[in-house]
């Protein structure tokens, strides 16, 4: 809108704006209403949001050239699915394990249903009676990443005793913004650099131990 287009449409999956900073980011560290703040001033814009509109669903690109008459389309979709170590092919949260498009989303869904119920006094919707997603034990968080800190703390807050970051380059090259890394140190959450996963240690269907690779930094 802001370079000259005067027909701006937002095609959103979801029933809800601001995409991976409103579905993932913990609102701890970015509250609602900043989101909701910034999403007003696009519309503010002139910029319309169609929700519940999924790309290959409900739609398709030869769609918005023939029906919707797009000039210019953009596709700000992102990476839906995590890219995974084979180690962890077919695991699923039954296992013990989460990537993080499993454990932020349905977190921010439960804070989402929370904060409404909580506007609206009685919340009678059965779906707003979801619960965070129950952690228990050590756990390990691996990458050291900003998505990374927010898994990190995010288990605490969902049961979890212990979190140990795991991940494959030094201290000095963590890839997260400090104020983020030392939340989770504050949280007394370990650091552990130079490892690489070598494979899991199951029992009775669960995951009880991870094993590692030692990495080494070349000059």
């Amino acid at each position: 809108a802001c370079i000259g287009y005067q027909d701006v449409t937002i095609f959103e999956k979801e029933d809800f704006a601001g995409g991976l900073n409103s579905a993932e980011v913990p609102q701890y560290r970015l509250p609602a209403d900043v989101i909701e703040f910034e999403v007003k001033l696009m519309q503010d814009l002139g910029v319309k949001i169609e929700y519940n509109k999924e790309l290959g669903r409900d739609f398709s690109l030869e769609d918005l050239r023939t029906k919707h008459n797009a000039r210019a389309v953009f596709l700000g979709i992102g990476m839906p699915q995590p890219q995974l170590d084979p180690i962890f092919h077919d695991l699923t949260a039954e296992d013990g394990f989460f990537t993080s498009k499993d454990l932020l989303p349905a977190i921010n869904k439960v804070v989402k249903q929370q904060s409404s119920c909580g506007s609206q006094g009685t919340c009678s919707n059965s779906s707003a009676t979801a619960s965070l997603p129950k952690l228990y034990g050590k756990v390990v968080v691996l990458g050291a990443g900003d998505t990374a800190m927010d898994c990190a703390s995010s288990a605490l807050r969902c049961g979890a005793t212990s979190v140990t970051i795991v991940f494959r380059r030094g201290t000095s090259e963590i890839r997260a913004v400090e104020e983020e890394v030392e939340l989770v140190r504050h949280e007394r959450c370990e650091f552990i650099p130079y490892c690489t996963p070598k494979q899991l240690v199951r029992r009775d269907g669960r995951i009880v131990a991870i094993e590692f690779y030692k990495t080494e930094k070349e000059d």
